[in-house]
């Protein structure tokens, strides 16, 4: 199955992706493996933290968001994250919990676009 660039426009950067890795297939698909085990518990992860007000912990957890989202440059992904980070870097976490929706629509877009991906990487 090929990706279209349309298919991943603004959510995955699929030349830049494959530059992280200088080429390299395996790694990347590797990188997508690892990044699709972690996001349920950092979800979960982020979600207690906002559900519980720690400014600590959703800083943390979305910082680890946007390092994963990072390495697979699922640019919205590390976008939502950032937000996230931003708004527990100076302790005001009153729009979190739509900033933590944010996060999880954009997870809930590129899950399938990165299945596809990670399928064309296979086949690749």
């Amino acid at each position: 199955m090929k990706v279209s660039a349309e298919e991943t426009l603004g959510i995955l950067d699929i030349d830049r992706a494959l530059s992280r890795v200088g080429g390299d297939l395996d790694f990347l698909r590797e990188l997508v493996g690892i990044f699709q085990a972690a996001c349920p518990a950092l979800l979960d992860n982020t979600r207690e933290a906002v559900a519980c007000g720690d400014v600590h912990a959703v800083e943390r957890t979305a910082h680890l968001f946007k390092a994963a989202a990072d390495s697979v440059s699922a640019t919205k992904i590390y976008d939502a994250a950032l937000q996230l980070e931003r708004m527990a870097q100076v302790g005001r976490l009153q729009r979190a919990p739509e900033a933590c929706q944010s996060l999880e629509r954009e997870l809930a877009l590129l899950s399938p676009r990165l299945a596809a991906f990670e399928n064309a990487l296979w086949s690749a």
